[in-house]
């Protein structure tokens, strides 16, 4: 059995790297701007986007009187881009472990065992409950939406202080299991290994002809281009899911282009009323005080939103939504709190 993390960019902001879009967009798109690039997608592009959601909706938003093959060979060329960006945070990123191993490992095994610490007392006890009815031993995976490695190395160090990969214990009924870390898998690629980056289906196209144009959606739509490049990472990353009691969602926005993964993991909650999701809010604040309106805030907004994206009816909704909990994500995967940096956002 398995409680599974989907880490997205947060992770990245709070360890320090700059992957947000704002931060790509000034280094790699607005000197090709002033410059009078030929490439109309990147003469499209805003730098006012929030989050890289907005930026891959605006691909699929994007309108050219140039041929579908113009459009794909310029989003090639910003795909080569964002790829050179993020090797160069994730070099800068390269030696931020070294001589802090201990403290690393304590702080990935505290917020992997300790994932509901923030929740109201009765959310706690109910995962709790939840936790002490499985009996066999629990796998913690990971699921990676960045491309960088900054994840893979918090993993990597924290496995070498571990003795067989086990993280803690838990306790079923007169028996005590070794909970112990399991495997992570990137569903938007790795530098080397091709990115994804696209809409979430042809419904997000807006231009009709691409719509309905098959090298327009092999190359636009996410999990084409993941059966393209032969990783059958979402696959992998789907049967994760699956094989999961528990499902946490850390620094990610919840954007219409990953609806997919949204509608997966409400069908996964729907089919087993044992399951339980959890959703981490990040807070602007980055504040550890407490409050009734800022609790409330933190669990309706998430919550609502999670709602929303996939568009599910009320009647299902209140069927389901007390098996989905929600909570400030300060704190979580804390590395930069040993950085002595501060936590970053979900953009």
């Amino acid at each position: 059995m398995r409680i599974t993390f989907l880490i997205g960019n947060g992770f990245d902001l709070g360890a320090g790297l700059k992957t947000d879009y704002s931060s790509f967009y000034k280094s790699k798109l607005a000197p090709l701007k002033s410059a009078g690039t030929s490439n109309e997608l990147i003469a499209a592009l805003s730098p006012g986007y929030y989050s890289w959601g907005e930026m891959e909706t605006a691909l699929g938003q994007f309108e050219s009187k140039n041929s579908v093959d113009d459009f794909l060979l310029w989003k090639d060329e910003l795909e080569t881009l964002l790829e050179e960006y993020m090797a160069e945070q994730q070099e800068l990123f390269a030696g931020t472990f070294s001589g802090k191993g201990e403290a690393i490992a304590e702080s990935f095994v505290r917020s992997t065992t300790d994932f509901y610490d923030g929740l109201q007392r009765i959310q706690r006890d109910n995962i709790e409950k939840t936790i002490s009815q499985i009996g066999e031993k629990i796998q913690y995976s990971f699921i990676n939406f960045n491309y960088t490695d900054a994840f893979d190395r918090y993993l990597m160090t924290t496995r070498s202080f571990l003795k067989n990969g086990v993280i803690g214990q838990h306790k079923h009924s007169s028996m005590i299991f070794a909970d112990t870390l399991d495997r992570l898998v990137h569903v938007h690629g790795t530098m080397g290994s091709g990115i994804v980056l696209g809409v979430n289906d042809e419904s997000q196209i807006a231009n009709e002809a691409w719509q309905s144009d098959y090298t327009a959606q092999r190359l636009l739509i996410k999990e084409n281009i993941d059966d393209i490049l032969g990783q059958a990472r979402i696959k992998t990353a789907e049967k994760m899911i699956d094989q999961s009691r528990i499902v946490c969602v850390y620094g990610m926005s919840l954007s219409a282009t990953d609806r997919n993964w949204w509608n997966y993991i409400y069908r996964w909650l729907m089919s087993n009323s044992d399951r339980r999701l959890l959703l981490f809010a990040y807070d602007e604040k980055n504040s550890n005080r407490v409050t009734a309106y800022r609790t409330f805030m933190n669990m309706y907004s998430t919550q609502n939103r999670f709602k929303e994206i996939i568009d599910i009816p009320d009647r299902e909704w209140e069927s389901v939504k007390n098996r989905i909990f929600a909570r400030s994500s300060s704190g979580m995967f804390s590395v930069a709190s040993i950085e002595g940096e501060t936590s970053g956002s979900e953009a």
